[in-house]
């Protein structure tokens, strides 16, 4: 059911309705069990709302997020489930990249 959950976070943030995405947010937060690569998930979670709530068009993940490029978006794919993979990365970091890389699987889909 989380898979659910996240994927109604990763829309209501694509269609900008941050209020709700951080109620849904909280959701995820109350399902997930408390271990390091859990909070790193969250963490990118929050990182993704305030990113895309920030008015900043300089921001580097805000840039690298709502790219149409299809081989950019395929690099960071790549790159992100090296991360994600990488055991020298602590499992805090795992769960960082593990976000991301579902939030741009997410936008390919879209």
């Amino acid at each position: 059911m989380i898979k659910q959950d996240v994927q109604k976070f990763f829309q209501l943030i694509s269609n900008k309705n941050f209020k709700e995405a951080e109620e849904a947010l909280e959701q995820i937060k109350n399902k997930l069990e408390k271990s390091p690569e859990n909070f790193g998930y969250l963490k990118a979670l929050e990182g993704l709302i305030l990113t895309f709530k920030s008015d900043d068009e300089k921001l580097y993940l805000k840039k690298l997020m709502e790219t149409k490029d299809e081989k950019e978006l395929n690099r960071l794919k790549n790159e992100f489930s090296t991360h994600v993979k990488n055991e020298l990365h602590g499992e805090y970091d795992k769960g960082y990249f593990k976000a991301l890389l579902e939030y741009l699987n997410f936008l390919k889909k879209g």
